[in-house]
């Protein structure tokens, strides 16, 4: 049995983001999956004292070690694999959302193309899409570079990205880890064409992704909620379509 695993809080959730968290359910059930979404006390409850105060309120740090070991605790609980895809992330195409059978390392995470207002192409790996596997070689690994970076960095140094990312991408440039087209990033560039009711952004990225562009994450720093309501309406409509 395969896990899909977010996590968001239980209170005052944006409309768009309880349309993302949604479709990520909706495809879960349609595709067999378990479905469990966290709580932030699920996520809290899991790192330790030490970690948490030194990183604060940086949310995105907090979450980008809890992911990990919720995942590893589904793993140990029985799940021959497990799926995280953050919370605003909307999958509009449903029917690409198709993991392969087996991953050869057992791990794998989102390839990142990010679009800017120039056209211009940036590309890195992202962890708002990661897939592991029973006994992989990557998630305790992972678990340890998180708590050890904390340890040994602080103030400035903690940079948003700096566990997820940042550290991916250090690590590809190394590994050259498996990376999966299904979940898109989208940069306000793209966001802004849609929301104009211009898909010709949204569509150079499917380019990039092979054709495998199921879902978007909708880059919840980036986006404010109008132009995220919209945005997430034109998916929803597409997804029934």
């Amino acid at each position: 049995m395969e896990l899909v695993i977010q996590s968001y809080r239980n209170h005052h959730r944006p409309t768009w983001i309880q349309a993302s968290l949604d479709s990520v359910a909706s495809w879960a059930q349609s595709s067999g999956h378990d479905y469990q979404l966290a709580d932030d006390n699920d996520i809290l409850s899991l790192l330790s004292s030490e970690f948490k105060s030194k990183v604060g309120q940086r949310w995105p740090m907090l979450t980008d070690l809890g992911r990990l070991l919720l995942s590893r605790r589904a793993l140990h609980a029985g799940y021959h694999r497990v799926i995280w895809l953050d919370a605003d992330v909307f999958i509009f195409r449903p029917e690409l959302m198709q993991i392969p059978e087996k991953l050869a390392d057992g791990y794998a995470f989102g390839r990142e193309i990010w679009l800017d207002d120039r056209g211009r192409v940036r590309r890195g790996i992202h962890n708002a899409l990661c897939v592991f596997e029973p006994n992989n070689p990557f998630l305790d690994y992972y678990i340890h570079a998180c708590k050890r970076i904390i340890d040994v960095h602080s103030g400035e140094n903690l940079a948003p990205q700096l566990l997820g990312p940042k550290f991916l991408k250090s690590q590809n440039s190394l590994l050259n880890m498996y990376q999966l087209d299904h979940v898109g990033m989208l940069s306000p560039y793209i966001a802004e064409h849609l929301a104009a009711g211009d898909d010709s952004a949204l569509r150079k990225l499917q380019h990039f992704h092979q054709g495998h562009l199921a879902g978007l994450n909708l880059c919840l720093s980036m986006l404010d909620e109008p132009l995220a309501n919209k945005v997430t309406d034109l998916l929803a409509s597409w997804s029934v379509s």
